[in-house]
């Protein structure tokens, strides 16, 4: 697999320029509570993936096959469409007039620069601490046994699939929360967060019930494999069970960046989900013979740990702007 992998990374770095650019113009899309356009330009990215991957990746329409090599040249393309069409769409649209963004370059301004790196560095840790959790998480599966692994993939694939529903949350809270923090208007924040927790906890009520109603005819979908299903099944379980805290931590989260706190909250990913979840779920496993098991009760420890800490610090947050909200008053 390794001289696959290195053909199609060769030819997918080139996207990162591109990413970035994406990703800097969809935040501030979202930022204005414009979402609908972005939307519209993925799905447009998702079109030229299908037609670049049957065309490079698998010789279409007269062109060579270029295999994994092409899969990656395909990438690139995606990136670098996407990046055009957000571009023209800040350029163009009436709505990003006032804001001037391409009437004149100047050089970077370090003035300008260190407040954006000092948000944006500790949500850049917390997010490699949350993510090296499941990554050494689903190492350990390997380390345990195939069929653990691949009922893992299996039942963490169909977590990220519901997680998506509250991560988009996450990102309306924190625009949301982050202009009416402009404000200086306690009331509108507290409004905000109240809205976004109810709104969390019904959709990941929502996610629980469907993984537990269809946690055996999902796995269905991969595999035909019924040792492979039957475990599966049983890991959608505990996905089903750390529905709710996953909701909540990432809502929590967003709430805390529109409040520009991101550096405790770094703190708070490190020790639930290093200190606390990886401890967890290695003891479990390896010590008390959960195996897979025992690491997902890792994870949802990890989790639930991370929504209470979360929780107190953004009460603790709000108390803080209460009163210096107050002063200035």
């Amino acid at each position: 697999m390794v001289p696959g992998i290195k053909s199609y990374l060769l030819t997918a770095c080139w996207s990162l320029p591109a990413f970035a650019v994406v990703m800097a113009c969809r935040n501030v899309c979202e930022a204005t509570s414009l979402t609908k356009p972005v939307l519209l330009v993925q799905f447009v990215g998702l079109m030229v993936n299908l037609l670049a991957d049957l065309t490079f990746g698998l010789g279409w329409f007269g062109f060579p096959k270029f295999g994994l090599a092409g899969i990656g040249m395909a990438t690139s393309c995606v990136m670098f469409t996407m990046a055009l069409c957000l571009l023209w769409l800040l350029h163009k649209r009436q709505r990003f007039a006032r804001f001037q963004l391409f009437a004149q370059f100047e050089r970077p301004s370090w003035q300008e620069i260190k407040p954006m790196l000092s948000l944006s560095i500790p949500i850049y840790f917390g997010l490699v601490f949350e993510a090296g959790l499941f990554v050494a998480t689903a190492i350990q599966m390997g380390m345990i046994g195939s069929l653990e692994a691949a009922a893992h993939n299996i039942a963490i694939g169909v977590a990220a699939a519901c997680f998506m529903l509250p991560l988009g949350l996450s990102f309306a809270l924190t625009a949301r929360i982050g202009r009416v923090f402009g404000t200086e208007s306690v009331a509108a924040i507290k409004l905000r967060v109240l809205s976004g927790l109810l709104i969390s906890i019904l959709m990941a009520t929502m996610t629980a019930a469907l993984l537990i109603i269809f946690r055996h005819a999902v796995p269905s979908l991969y595999t035909s494999d019924v040792t492979l299903r039957e475990f599966a099944s049983h890991l959608i379980l505990f996905a089903a069970i750390f529905q709710l805290s996953d909701a909540l931590q990432v809502a929590l989260l967003g709430m805390l960046r529109g409040l520009q706190d991101t550096r405790f909250p770094m703190l708070i990913n490190l020790v639930s989900y290093w200190a606390i979840a990886f401890g967890v779920g290695y003891y479990s496993a390896h010590s008390l013979g959960y195996g897979a098991s025992g690491l997902w009760m890792g994870l949802i420890t990890g989790l639930t740990v991370a929504t209470v800490a979360l929780s107190v610090r953004l009460w603790f947050r709000i108390r803080q702007l209460e009163r210096q909200f107050l002063v200035v008053a």
